[in-house]
């Protein structure tokens, strides 16, 4: 899940063709496309743009590399906390105040972390257990951000 002002393609920002990538919305969305040769015009003749997509495309990798750490050397219950820390990052909340509702399902957190539904389901539960959160159809309701932020550790990052 990407937050607001976010993208998911970069090729045209590079000048390779588009790709397709994999994804649907949730949620009111807004999507532009810029084509190919429009982005690279904004690029050369746009600073403040070339300096956006700059620090876009720096964000982006470091929350991929982040993800992929996650994946690879993280116990479960860390890259579950700091998954669903970025997509609270992402979504806009601020770690302070009320719940956060976040729209995804389980389904969708245990393809993202590449470990069972049932798992996932069984972390879910524990920080359920502790009031850190709370599941609900197709939605995550997050209780209490500081201590999900807390559980997550150091350098979680939105996409």
């Amino acid at each position: 899940m990407l937050g607001a002002g976010s993208f998911f393609s970069v090729n045209t920002l590079v000048g390779l063709p588009p790709s397709t990538p994999l994804s649907h919305a949730v949620g009111t969305t807004w999507l532009a496309e810029l084509s190919q040769g429009r982005t690279q015009a904004l690029l050369h003749d746009d600073v403040a743009f070339h300096a956006h997509v700059g620090r876009l495309v720096a964000v982006r990798l470091g929350a991929t590399t982040s993800m992929l750490a996650d994946v690879a050397g993280s116990p479960l219950p860390r890259s579950l906390a700091r998954r669903l820390a970025a997509q609270m990052l992402a979504a806009g909340q601020a770690p302070f105040g009320s719940a956060i509702e976040l729209p995804m399902s389980q389904k969708m957190l245990s393809e993202i972390l590449g470990a069972s539904r049932s798992r996932v389901n069984e972390e879910l539960a524990l920080m359920e257990s502790i009031g850190m959160l709370r599941r609900a159809y197709r939605r995550i309701i997050v209780l209490d951000p500081v201590r999900l932020l807390h559980a997550a550790g150091s350098g979680t990052a939105p996409l």
